[in-house]
């Protein structure tokens, strides 16, 4: 082997110094991937929010789906409830005019009563005055 096959001290500096070059790069790409890592993950976890928050969008398409599905319905229920009030005004005007007749019958009675006694004392009268019986 001669001497002209064994690299220089040079060359072996600029092969190393090429070796230390490659290695550098070989660093700041992997940095590189990391932060590529990273940057992706964080695009995962916005991707992530973006289709909770469409989920929730969705959900709330459904509800005010269903309310104007259910708007004349809830519009009956609101006329019902005025329906169920005036029924019930009706219902304590007919209790108080039932208790009226109720209470106009008792003293029906009462003075049915009375009224029988003094149709007896005006026969009792009547007989001992020998008046004639009025029709």
């Amino acid at each position: 082997m001669g001497m002209q096959d064994v690299p220089s001290t040079t060359a072996i500096k600029k092969l190393s110094k090429k070796i230390d070059d490659v290695s550098a790069k070989i660093d700041r790409n992997q940095k590189s991937l990391n932060q590529l890592d990273s940057v992706s993950k964080r695009i995962n976890d916005v991707s992530a929010k973006i289709d909770r928050n469409q989920k929730a969008l969705d959900q709330i398409d459904d509800v005010a789906r269903i309310l104007r599905e259910n708007e004349q319905n809830l519009k009956d229920l609101g006329t019902l409830k005025s329906r169920l009030d005036l029924l019930d005004k009706i219902y304590v005007k007919i209790d108080k005019i039932a208790g009226d007749v109720t209470a106009y019958r008792e003293q029906q009675e009462l003075n049915s009563g009375t009224l029988a006694e003094h149709d007896d004392r005006i026969e009792k009268v009547e007989k001992h005055l020998h008046l004639p019986a009025a029709a």
